[in-house]
């Protein structure tokens, strides 16, 4: 439970935000025969939800014990609480990359009028979390629970991503991919950075406050580091994200 509510922020601020979004520009193309813009617009919002759901995963699993000490380590909750969700949180990390790509695929298919090859999916991603959850919690216990969600959400990915190659168009695959490896060399360099900030955190984080200090630091140091490498490649993505932050802060500030 805890793990998900964790796991909600990402989800709710990026995924469910570009997903909804999608819909009615795709809708819009769909309708005006304009289908390879659409494909194209697809593979773009791909691109842009892996762009940024890739440091938040590697993020929740390297930071999975300094973020459960801060949201939740106080009066009941102990420490061996803390180890127990912290080993949830790092399996679920991966949960924000499948549940992303399935956020901008699905509406793809209520464009054009396809709603059963999404449940289709989905009943298929369920048969295979309800076979293969015993078997994962008898050697990995809740954690086991957490990993068999992760293979069902990458299965329904799969199934929509296939299933939209087939049916629907194709979505630049190659140019998908080799953007994808590049976030992840990012995200490496990113979660290089968090392990030489974390022993910091371990040294100075004492008390609540000052942990609060520690996380939201090696958090922004790290977020600063990606975006540097990511221009360094040369990613295009990377002045999306920051012009839609940007946008979002001064609209929040009344500029």
């Amino acid at each position: 439970y805890y793990a998900d509510r964790v796991m909600e922020l990402p989800l709710s601020l990026f995924a469910v935000s570009l997903g909804t979004a999608l819909l009615p520009t795709l809708t819009q193309l769909w309708s005006s025969g304009h289908k390879d813009k659409m494909l194209e617009l697809s593979s773009y919002h791909l691109k842009l939800i892996f762009f940024v759901s890739i440091p938040c995963a590697a993020g929740i699993y390297f930071l999975a014990q300094p973020i459960t000490q801060v949201l939740f380590e106080r009066g009941r909750f102990q420490a061996d609480d803390t180890e127990t969700l912290a080993a949830v949180l790092r399996a679920s990390a991966f949960l924000v990359l499948a549940a992303s790509g399935v956020r901008i695929l699905a509406p793809c298919f209520y464009v054009v009028r396809n709603t059963w090859l999404p449940a289709l999916s989905s009943l298929l991603a369920l048969l295979v979390h309800v076979f293969l959850a015993p078997h994962l919690m008898k050697t990995h216990g809740i954690v086991g629970l957490t990993l068999s969600s992760v293979v069902s959400a990458f299965v329904n990915l799969l199934t929509l991503y296939l299933a939209h190659l087939f049916m629907i168009g194709s979505l630049r695959s190659l140019e998908l991919l080799w953007s994808v490896l590049k976030y992840f060399v990012c995200a490496a360099g990113m979660a290089y950075t968090i392990s030489v900030c974390l022993p910091y955190y371990d040294q100075f984080g004492l008390v609540l406050l000052s942990r609060v200090f520690l996380l939201m630091a090696i958090i922004t140091i790290a977020s600063i580091v990606y975006f540097m490498l990511a221009n360094l490649f040369r990613i295009q993505e990377a002045q999306v994200v920051y012009d839609l932050v940007v946008k979002n802060l001064k609209r929040r500030l009344g500029k």
